[in-house]
């Protein structure tokens, strides 16, 4: 059984793409963990998502540091990467794909993390099913969800 707010993570990963939500869940779990460790799995994790989140916001420069270094932390994450179910050479190479479409400055698009675990897998199918989605979203249009950090759109979460 996976962390409830790791499972939380990945739901707003695939299926809301909320990414500024992502962050919030979870550096909560990061900041549990004691002593709390910079070089985290977590914390990769969560650069990744907020990445996209500057990405999606066209804010390239932002989303180009938060890349690089999410992809240097999972670099030396092997043996965490499989145990929380991620496989390890996707996300790598996920992780170089996003940073290459965010030095280009393209458009964002929505990606999938490399789940290898079918146990993983059915927890967060089940998680969101419970939270009534049963389909991943790939465009999200909602511009409280892609302006998340503003003051009016924080207001309506």
């Amino acid at each position: 059984m996976y962390p409830k707010l790791y499972i939380e993570y990945l739901y707003h990963f695939h299926y809301t793409r909320d990414y500024f939500e992502c962050h919030e869940v979870l550096e909560e779990l990061w900041k549990s963990e004691k002593p709390i460790k910079r070089d985290s799995v977590w914390v990769g994790l969560i650069q990744l998502a907020v990445a996209l989140y500057h990405q999606r916001r066209d804010n390239f420069v932002g989303a180009n540091k938060l890349i690089s270094s999410a992809t240097e932390k999972m670099k030396n994450q092997k043996v965490e990467m499989e145990k929380i179910g991620i496989d390890y050479i996707e996300i790598l190479n996920l992780s170089n794909k996003i940073k290459h479409s965010i030095e280009i400055e393209a458009s964002y698009q929505s990606y999938n993390l490399p789940i290898k675990d079918n146990r993983l897998r059915k927890e967060l199918t089940e998680y969101a099913s419970k939270q009534g989605i049963n389909k991943i979203k790939y465009n999200v249009e909602d511009l409280k969800i892609i302006h998340r950090h503003l003051e009016p759109y924080r207001s309506m979460s």
